[in-house]
């Protein structure tokens, strides 16, 4: 029997290695596993990780890019840095805005909104559960904040967004659902997609909007439920 079979067959060897990935070599990943063989995240990582979502975006320093789910600023960051850009984060949960606001008090760049983003202007109750806080939060720990309809919210920016980085935990289908709907859509030139499977339903959700995006966007990479980008069509 194949030996590197059976290891990638053994759950603790797997977990091992899952938690690897981000860090280990591209040839020696690729050499390991084989690249086809590699589930989506992990396929993900071989390609770059997180670098590789603004690895073949063209912005400037007049530029805006639109964080939906600011949480700790990670992703704020990394726009700021590579193309001192200005950035807008959507966070609604109170504790984590201001703690956005406060790391970035120092960058008139930078600003915050504390609310959620949906295809209405309504309430939303989320589970707090980290970065994993959002409407399918399984945490006991609720809170009711704010949304606004993510169309509105576009059109009352001082500037419109060139990217839209979207990371917010199944809200994702209303939001684009929105964008869809408003034609706001035709006005974004690069989405930033990570679509989330809490049920089947999911899955025909994802391949909708999939469909109706490709009437105005093509798709520039995909690793199902981890990221995807999509350009507007020029």
């Amino acid at each position: 029997m194949n030996f590197k079979r059976v290891l990638l067959n053994n759950f603790i060897t797997r977990s091992f290695v899952n938690k690897l990935l981000p860090h280990m070599p591209r040839r020696l990943l690729q050499e390991f596993m084989g690249y086809e063989s590699l589930s989506p995240i992990e396929q993900f990582s071989f390609k770059g990780y997180n670098e590789l979502l603004s690895s073949n975006i063209d912005l400037n320093s007049e530029d805006l890019v639109l964080v939906l789910g600011g949480f700790q600023g990670i992703s704020v960051k990394k726009w700021r840095d590579k193309f001192g850009c200005n950035v807008v984060a959507v966070e609604p949960i109170p504790t984590y805005a201001t703690s956005l606001r406060q790391n970035f008090q120092n960058d008139s760049k930078v600003k915050v909104l504390e609310f959620a983003v949906s295809d209405r202007d309504d309430y939303l109750e989320l589970g707090l559960e980290g970065e994993s806080t959002g409407s399918n939060a399984a945490s006991g720990s609720r809170v009711t904040v704010l949304s606004r309809d993510i169309s509105k919210v576009l059109l009352e920016l001082d500037q419109f967004p060139k990217v839209i980085e979207m990371n917010i935990e199944g809200g994702e289908y209303s939001c684009l659902n929105s964008l869809l709907d408003s034609k706001v859509i035709k006005r974004i030139d690069t989405l930033l997609i990570q679509f989330h499977y809490y049920t089947t339903f999911d899955e025909l959700s994802r391949a909708k909007i999939r469909v109706s995006l490709e009437e105005t966007h093509q798709c520039v990479f995909e690793f199902p439920w981890v990221w995807e980008q999509w350009d507007r069509k020029l």
